[in-house]
């Protein structure tokens, strides 16, 4: 059985702007996120709503990682992460 890990990061939070890219330990919030994910799961897909967020993950991490740009209308702060996993199924 293979395991996914369904990252899901958006890039506008109301009350913590820039919190994906915040340091915690010396790394930035979103980088704990994809190295756990790495290394509990056979695969993983990180979405975002954020073109520079995605570039900085894939782009570090992309042996790790499949980034996904998610449509805005799957990106707000109402939005389900159920909605998120359906598209992401309905792509793969």
């Amino acid at each position: 059985m293979n395991r996914l890990a369904i990252v899901p990061a958006r890039a506008g939070s109301k009350r913590f702007p820039g919190k994906n890219w915040a340091k915690l330990g010396g790394y930035p919030l979103w980088m704990w996120s994809v190295e756990v994910a790495s290394v509990a799961f056979d695969s993983s897909v990180f979405t975002t709503d954020s073109t520079k967020l995605l570039h900085d993950v894939v782009s570090q991490k992309g042996s790790f990682v499949t980034g996904l740009l998610r449509p805005k209308e799957l990106s707000s702060d109402t939005s389900k992460v159920i909605d998120t996993v359906n598209w992401i199924y309905d792509i793969y």
